[in-house]
């Protein structure tokens, strides 16, 4: 048996631009069939005159109708695959290959099937059953006899083709002399389970693991579809009418309805099972709790913020390995079960100080984490319009991160960014007699910096304590927001006893935090920033992006999650954006629509615009605008599946 070339054939008549729904279904053969080659058909190379019916559909402009008999002539003629210009893959092709012609059946509706070539079909070349599909339009016109056009879709002379050969309009799979007809929904199938094991072998940016809570949900779920299913099909449901055909479809069209509601199946056992997580997870936090609260002599520090508190706990960890043995959270461990996993698996007795990274999206959380760690050492770094979906107002974001301050003993020692007038206040709220502040600008600071110089190789700055005691220190951190933050876990390592000179060592040996403003230097020198997603860490990282020479490109697919003032602070960006780049490709839709509009308020080129649906997408057309000494900033990146 002959197979299928590797070629996948389409029209585009007219000359009108493609759209973006056009765009992105092509690339998603692009994708699924690299090694696909993929031929756009034309008035440039092919002849749309040569068939009647094809040369009266093209000159009274209906689009939709001129291709009927070219795909099939071009399909006849090279072989491949003919698909319309709205067909999206979601899987590779390979599987159709190894055979003469493949064709599926379409669900009209209204009960009956019709073979329809747009969604796609293919063959060898000089394919019969193609030919004589083909040559069926030579006995029809597209204009009838008064002049109006003969809008009798494809598929029902395509259906009459295959008729002559033994096609029945019956919608099963039928395998004719040259062709395999499938039915409407086998297609499908084979494109869904190739999707599926694609999936289990495909590398992700960040794999899937199957947690032990996710295990018993899964199970859980697994149980309830198993027990509904066949419910229906006990003697005790139906004892009077087993053998009823009526009975038998009703009970296997119910047995279907776990599928249908699937997510109302794994909300009720999320629900089944909630007692016995909220059981697990209280164990663990408790036993959490009483292992730390057992180590009076280790220093506990609680660290928090909107922004800054993931840098500033792995800068502060650095200054106080300078002296003591150090454990901290890694990463953005920062919940009550990724810190009780930390305490629980990696606290030994050598350890002397704790540092833990505590994080918030409602009122609250942030006074759990302090039950759980006691800090004696508080750390604000700064306060701003991030998780308002979740808070609901700035209000509630300030009153959350005091808890933190609320839950400082007597004797411990708290450090507020002296910069920022709403952390000043929350002094106020302080449990703690040690108050200090650090910054950059503020009044009153126990810890600045001065004589700041940022460029694209990264900053220099002296610290200076409030005694005038003074230090130059070098690091490859780029922006004044990391100079700030310096501050801040200068001035709590300070206060524990590590010596200023041995504080600027440990600057010196900072390195960037993947995806915070991660410097990856190259031809085009990347500033990798995918991690925020907050309006000052964006202002922060445009403002690292103006000082370099050269092409400026963002990639970003806008901020979430901040409330109904989420499209003003998204604008704001656009109109901050439009001064410090040349070029913005953007990710996605709703949230970048507003960036589009501030930019072209501050008089941006539309032209330097770019819309993209993908972050793939992004990738794949960055290299078209790149170029020798440009530098590209990627800010936040949301998931590919991020709710529009």
């Amino acid at each position: 048996m002959a197979s299928i070339p590797k070629i996948i054939h389409y029209c585009w008549v007219g000359g009108n631009p493609k759209p973006q729904s056009v765009l992105y279904c092509i690339e998603s053969w692009k994708r699924f069939c690299p090694d696909y080659e993929i031929r756009e058909w034309n008035e440039t190379n092919y002849d749309f005159s040569k068939n009647e019916y094809m040369r009266q559909a093209y000159e009274a402009k209906k689009w939709g109708f001129a291709p009927d008999y070219a795909r099939l002539d071009i399909v006849y003629t090279h072989g491949g695959i003919y698909f319309d210009t709205d067909v999206e893959l979601l899987q590779s092709l390979d599987a159709l290959l190894n055979q003469d012609g493949f064709m599926g059946f379409e669900n009209t509706g209204d009960g009956e099937f019709f073979v329809n070539c747009g969604h796609g079909f293919g063959a060898v070349p000089h394919n019969e059953v193609i030919r004589q599909a083909r040559d069926l339009y030579d006995q029809v016109s597209f204009l009838k006899e008064d002049g109006t056009p003969n809008l009798l879709a494809s598929p029902y002379y395509t259906t009459q083709s295959l008729r002559q050969i033994g096609l029945k309009q019956e919608n099963q799979d039928q395998q004719l002399p040259g062709m395999m007809v499938y039915a409407s929904d086998v297609l499908c199938i084979i494109m869904l389970t190739g999707l599926c094991v694609k999936w289990f072998i495909t590398p992700h940016r960040k794999p899937l693991k199957y947690t032990a809570r996710m295990i018993r949900l899964i199970c859980a779920v697994s149980i309830l579809v198993v027990l509904f299913s066949t419910a229906f099909f006990t003697d005790g449901i139906f004892p009077a009418s087993a053998g009823d055909p009526g009975v038998f479809v009703a009970a296997s069209a119910i047995r279907f309805i776990p599928i249908t509601l699937m997510p109302f199946v794994v909300l009720l056992a999320y629900m089944i099972t909630y007692p016995i997580e909220w059981a697990v997870k209280k164990w663990y936090f408790n036993d959490a709790r009483k292992k730390l609260a057992a180590r009076s002599d280790i220093i506990k520090i609680g660290i928090t913020g909107s922004y800054g508190k993931t840098s500033s706990k792995f800068m502060l960890s650095k200054m106080l390995a300078e002296k003591y043995n150090v454990l901290y959270t890694p990463s953005s461990f920062n919940t009550p079960m990724g810190i009780t996993k930390i305490i629980r698996g990696e606290l030994k007795p050598e350890h002397e100080v704790f540092v833990a990274e505590m994080g918030a999206r409602y009122v609250g959380d942030i006074k759990e984490l302090c039950n759980l760690v006691k800090p004696t050492v508080g750390i604000i770094t700064a306060v701003g319009k991030q998780h308002l979906e979740t808070f609901g107002s700035l209000q509630a974001i300030i009153d959350t991160k005091a808890e933190l301050l609320q839950a400082l003993p007597k004797d411990g020692k708290a450090f507020v960014n002296g910069d920022s007038e709403l952390c000043v206040g929350m002094l106020e709220k302080c449990g703690a007699d040690y108050q200090k502040l650090f910054g950059i600008e503020g009044k009153n600071l126990f810890m600045h910096a001065e004589n700041i110089s940022v460029g694209e190789w990264g900053s220099s700055f002296e610290l200076v304590t409030d005694s005038g005691e003074r230090v130059s220190c070098t690091t490859e951190l780029l922006g004044r927001h990391n100079i700030l933050n310096i501050t801040g876990a200068a001035a709590a390592a300070y206060s524990l006893g590590v010596p200023l000179q041995s504080i600027a060592h440990a600057v010196s040996e900072l390195k960037p935090i993947e995806h915070r403003l991660q410097l990856i230097k190259g031809a085009v020198t990347v500033i990798d920033d995918a991690f925020n997603s907050n309006p000052a860490g964006a202002c922060a990282a445009l403002e690292v992006i103006s000082a370099f020479p050269g092409r400026r490109i963002i990639v970003t697919p806008g901020m979430v999650e901040l409330g109904e003032e989420e499209d003003m602070l998204n604008e704001q960006f656009g109109q901050q954006m439009a001064s410090c780049v040349d070029i913005a490709i953007l990710v996605g839709k709703s949230h970048v629509d507003p960036i589009e509009h501030g930019l072209l308020s501050n008089g941006f080129d539309k032209s330097c615009v770019v819309r993209v649906a993908t972050l793939d997408e992004a990738t794949e057309k960055l290299p078209l605008f790149t170029e020798n000494g440009c530098v590209v900033l990627f800010e936040n990146d949301l998931s590919d599946n991020y709710n529009e």
